[in-house]
């Protein structure tokens, strides 16, 4: 996820010189004449290898002071749809800097990643909080081994039952307990985002030969019932550890566990399944009208 802040940059550069579209001309004298000290910055390149192209620490270099100050200057919103970050994109994917087993997916994926992004940006969705959360995950105990070690990663997402077990910890360290990265997940735009048409599709990609191909493929219903029922995504985060306990058992139990189990925000309210929160309406009466899909993965009644 590191690699996150430096895709975009790498795809900056890539638009700035293979799309008009990015008016890099003109950004390229912003550069120069911003006079930014890039020659006191670790950028994390180590040139003493022998081989012919130099690693890369991707964390250190998604941390450079002087990456930041050139991200303040990029307009991503029209930069991401031009063709040098598609093509910039595509040819991340396709690196080594990419673990193999990821790869089949990311290039499914690929075409919309552009287009998310660009609806992220859209619907409000800020570029700090974005990177401020994406790097309070690198720096999370629980993460970091993944990261340093993608052999790891890879194994761990073959097991299922391993995942299915780690998962509700993993939430409540990565998210709940978490500021920057719940802060940026509870203001979120999510309905904004999936009305624009580009997630849906990619979780449809992601769920294929999965029990949630149902659930992707009514995501944008799903999405506005959730919101124009009036619930808020301080609910749904608070209770998705409920829900991810409930994976783990058997369908015969799930139902009492989703209905007497509470959740916590992190200020310490609870939200159940069927309690209204701060005067609006329960989760279960935000996720009636579709109850019928989501029991398809989940025996919510």
């Amino acid at each position: 996820m590191a690699m996150v802040r430096v895709a975009l940059c790498l795809f900056f550069f890539a638009g700035l010189f293979l799309s008009c579209e990015a008016g890099g001309h003109v950004w390229f004298g912003k550069l120069f004449r911003s006079r930014i000290p890039i020659h006191y910055v670790d950028y994390g390149v180590d040139s003493s290898t022998s081989n012919s192209r130099p690693d890369i620490d991707f964390i250190k270099l998604g941390q450079n002071p002087a990456i930041l100050s050139l991200l303040d200057e990029v307009d991503l919103e029209n930069l991401v749809l031009t063709d040098g970050f598609k093509g910039m994109l595509s040819t991340l994917i396709d690196s080594p800097y990419v673990p193999s087993a990821f790869q089949p997916l990311l290039k499914k994926l690929g075409p919309y990643i552009p287009y998310a992004i660009n609806n992220y940006l859209a619907c409000g969705g800020e570029e700090k909080p974005f990177f401020d959360a994406i790097d309070s995950v690198r720096d999370n105990p629980l993460v970091k081994p993944f990261l340093n070690d993608t052999s790891l990663l890879e194994s761990t997402l073959g097991n299922s039952e391993l995942i299915a077990a780690t998962l509700p910890v993993l939430y409540s360290s990565v998210v709940t307990n978490n500021p920057p990265m719940y802060d940026w997940l509870v203001t979120l735009p999510v309905q904004c985002i999936v009305d624009q048409g580009y997630v849906q599709p990619m979780a449809v990609i992601m769920a294929e030969d999965t029990s949630f191909d149902q659930v992707a493929a009514a995501l944008p219903k799903l999405v506005d019932d959730y919101y124009n029922t009036g619930c808020v995504s301080e609910q749904m985060l608070a209770f998705a550890p409920v829900l991810l306990e409930a994976f783990r058992l058997p369908p015969a139990q799930q139902t009492s566990a989703i209905f007497q189990s509470k959740g916590t925000t992190p200020t310490g309210e609870q939200v159940g399944f069927t309690t209204p929160f701060k005067g609006g309406p329960s989760i279960l009466q935000c996720l009636t009208p579709n109850l019928a899909i989501l029991t398809t993965v989940l025996a919510v009644g």
